[in-house]
């Protein structure tokens, strides 16, 4: 009904219709114009679009890059490797200097570590490059470089590592140091359980943390393609995806030091069964060392890796007569840290500490900054012990120092802090 008809019916008009001034803005209110876009906004607004193209454009790149890969076999430590150039010449250090010791002590690595954190990165890089130095001279001497790296792995060093990288950005060693840190942490974000109990999560954790890692080694590799530290942690990283990156990266590795026993090791112990290698797989890198044993006797010990990881599957069978029996034939070629560490932990576990005592030590003396050897021979000792109460005061002396240095080693280890604990309130 419209104005006139209410009219024209009596009714009173309704307000709402007759009285449309509130359709119209009020005279008294205007709204100011919007100021036209200066320079200084219109740049920010192309520069967000760019830079959200850009982020999406790599975003794309790296999916379709990682596809291809896929596709063709490729992975990321195949495709780290291709942009290394094939003639790279084994390193050559200027000075020549004998090393006075084969392997670094744990107080070595404990200075080491003491060094970094106090930031005087010129002496943690004067160290890791007369570790090379070393070895390059006496291939035997591979461990003290290796473990050089290996002792910066510590989870408390990630400020400090980071740290050496912002002061010297450009410096190999600092890159490669990172590089073994994001390894390892690879390793303890996914466990230490089989692929089919380990969660999705994990494995994401780990493919991040390597990631990180490949980024570190790429960067090393570009300033120092001879460094064979460099290699050792792809060769630790490839041993986390199946068979793929396993021989690519020993190849690599063992033209830069053809007589290398670190370089073979890491292979041998990715190429085991559990992990998706062959005992015959094994046995081969073992056979082809031997040309080379005289220049590094260590090398002979690689014939006994099988033997190795037949003890400890049936160590896992909790079969003892076979696991003690493998354990003791893998040491018959001779002492190597891995082999005499499984046969102590082995004959230790089934109570047989007289036995296990010599291969303890035998761990101890290979690889000094190890805190695995230092926790094995102190629980030897310790069981010792308990079974001489004449002697218990010397064997707990010397087991509470072996226990307490494998902890001023590596805290973070489970083990390690557990058997720390136990000892504390021993009688």
């Amino acid at each position: 009904m419209g104005p006139q008809k209410a009219l024209a019916s009596g009714l009173p008009p309704d307000p709402v219709l007759t009285n449309t001034s509130h359709h119209m803005p009020s005279p008294t209110v205007r709204l100011p114009d919007p100021p036209p876009p200066s320079p200084t906004h219109r740049r920010l607004v192309v520069t967000s679009i760019v830079i959200g193209a850009a982020v999406i454009a790599v975003g794309m790149l790296k999916t379709w890059r990682s596809r291809l890969r896929v596709l063709s076999g490729e992975t990321e430590i195949t495709a780290l490797l291709r942009e290394v150039p094939e003639d790279v010449k084994p390193y050559r250090p200027v000075y020549s200097l004998a090393p006075w010791t084969l392997v670094l002590s744990a107080g070595e690595a404990l200075d080491l570590r003491r060094l970094l954190r106090t930031a005087q990165f010129d002496s943690v890089e004067i160290a890791l490059r007369l570790a090379q130095d070393e070895a390059a001279v006496d291939v035997r001497a591979e461990w003290r470089y290796y473990d050089s790296y290996v002792a910066l792995v510590e989870p408390s060093l990630r400020a400090a590592l980071d740290a050496w990288i912002a002061a010297h950005p450009r410096v190999v060693e600092a890159r490669i140091a990172r590089g073994m840190y994001f390894v390892n942490l690879a390793g303890v974000r996914r466990g230490g359980a089989v692929a089919g109990r380990t969660k999705r999560a994990q494995f994401g954790a780990l493919d991040a943390t390597l990631d990180s890692s490949f980024a570190e080694i790429r960067v090393a590799l570009k300033g120092d393609p001879s460094n064979l530290a460099a290699y050792w942690v792809l060769q630790r990283a490839a041993g986390f995806h199946g068979q793929a990156d396993v021989l690519p990266t020993y190849n690599r590795a063992l033209r830069l030091s053809p007589a290398s026993f670190v370089t073979r090791w890491l292979a041998i112990t990715n190429l085991a069964p559990r992990w998706g290698g062959t005992y015959e797989s094994m046995d081969r890198v073992a056979a082809q060392a031997q040309q080379f044993a005289s220049a590094n006797p260590e090398l002979r010990t690689l014939q006994g890796f099988v033997d190795w990881d037949k003890a400890d599957a049936a160590w896992q069978r909790d079969d003892a007569e076979r696991a003690i029996s493998h354990a003791k034939a893998s040491t018959s070629y001779g002492e190597s840290y891995t082999l005499c560490l499984k046969a102590a932990r082995i004959l230790w576990y089934y109570d047989r500490e007289p036995e296990a005592l010599p291969f303890a030590r035998c761990a101890v003396a290979r690889r000094n900054a190890s805190a695995d050897g230092h926790l094995t021979l102190g629980r030897v000792l310790y069981g010792l012990g308990r079974r001489d109460p004449a002697d218990w005061t010397a064997y707990y002396s010397r087991a509470r120092e072996s226990a307490l240095l494998a902890y001023q080693l590596d805290s973070s280890d489970d083990q390690v802090s557990k058997f720390s604990r136990e000892f504390s309130t021993a009688r």
